[in-house]
C-alpha cells in the first residue's frame, strides 16, 4: 500500500464523519453538540487534502508514461510513441489521457505504456489493456 492510497483512505473517513458531524450534505452547518469534532475534521480534510496534492505533484512519486499510437502509413504500420506524459497512478494517467484527448491534445485511439516491475504496461482511457 502507498503513501498515496493510505492518505486517501483516511481522507474519505474524514469526510464521512464531516457528513455525520453536518446537518445537511453542504456540511457548512455543525449538529447541535458536534461543533468542536466539525471545526477540527474541517481541518484535519484540509491538511489531508494539501498532502494528496503535494504527492500528486511531486516529481520524485511521478510515474513516466510513453503517448503511443498505431500508425498505418505508406511508410508501413506500427506503434510510435508521440509523447510522455507523468502521472501519480495508473488511474490518474488514464484520467489525465482522456482529458487530453477530449482537448485535442492527442488522437483517439492513443494509449500509453510504462514499465512496472519489469513488465509492459499498457492504459487505456478505462485502466490497463489486457
Amino acid at each position: 500500500m502507498t503513501r498515496e492510497k493510505i492518505l486517501q483512505k483516511c481522507f474519505e473517513m474524514a469526510r464521512h464523519n464531516l457528513h455525520c458531524y453536518s446537518t445537511d450534505f453542504s456540511c457548512t452547518t455543525p449538529k447541535a453538540g458536534y461543533e468542536k469534532q466539525h471545526v477540527e475534521t474541517k481541518e484535519e480534510l484540509d491538511v489531508l487534502e494539501t498532502w494528496l496534492k503535494e504527492i500528486q505533484n511531486d516529481p520524485s512519486t511521478l510515474i513516466k508514461f510513453n503517448v503511443v499510437i498505431w500508425l498505418d502509413d505508406e511508410d508501413g504500420e506500427g506503434e510510435a510513441v508521440i509523447g510522455t506524459l507523468e502521472a501519480a497512478s495508473e488511474c490518474h494517467a488514464s484520467l489525465l489521457l482522456k482529458e487530453r484527448i477530449r482537448n485535442g491534445k492527442y488522437p483517439k485511439g492513443t494509449w500509453l505504456d510504462y514499465i512496472h516491475n519489469g513488465k509492459n504496461i499498457s492504459l487505456d482511457t478505462l485502466g490497463r489493456i489486457a
